[in-house]
């Protein structure tokens, strides 16, 4: 597919949920995305769950079709969803298998540059690679995720991720 026809497709995916751009489309997301966070109501197989839904139709996307801009704001978007996902998994559904295909997709999903440094501990957790991770920790996470990260190690320490 050509570049013109992802982006009218993801015109009209944008258009479907009533917002002008992936922009307005991101911002939609992300505040569906922190109301199921924070009253633990994010569940990956909720179809009914605005945020699932747009995720499918990014999803079927062809990323590398798109212009930079809005290929990276809709792997921004993904990437939150499967990193979500993962964390939901690993400390409500108790799901670790699962956890660690969604950590995978959600890397996937990390351009270079990205700012986030916690979805390759997770990972990295989730696959028993705790030196790494702690490595990671000292030499990649900055001060703001540093405490968060260093809380997942200390989970992992706990058996959390096993």
């Amino acid at each position: 597919m050509s570049g013109r026809t992802e982006l009218k497709r993801l015109q009209d995916i944008c258009t479907h949920f009533g917002v002008a751009d992936i922009y307005e489309l991101h911002q939609l997301n992300l505040e569906h995305d922190q109301k199921l966070i924070k009253n633990c109501g994010f569940d990956p197989q909720n179809t009914a769950l605005t945020n699932n839904q747009i995720k499918d139709k990014l999803a079927s996307l062809s990323l590398i079709n798109l212009p930079e801009a809005e290929r990276k704001a809709v792997q921004n978007i993904l990437w939150l969803w499967y990193h979500h996902a993962t964390t939901v998994c690993i400390w409500q559904k108790r799901d670790l298998k699962q956890a660690r295909i969604y950590c995978s997709t959600a890397l996937s999903y990390l351009y270079e540059g990205h700012p986030n440094r916690i979805t390759p501990v997770l990972c990295m957790l989730l696959n028993g690679e705790i030196d790494a991770a702690r490595l990671w920790t000292a030499e990649k996470v900055n001060e703001i995720e540093r405490p968060y990260a260093e809380h997942l190690l200390a989970e992992y320490e706990k058996g959390t991720f096993n």
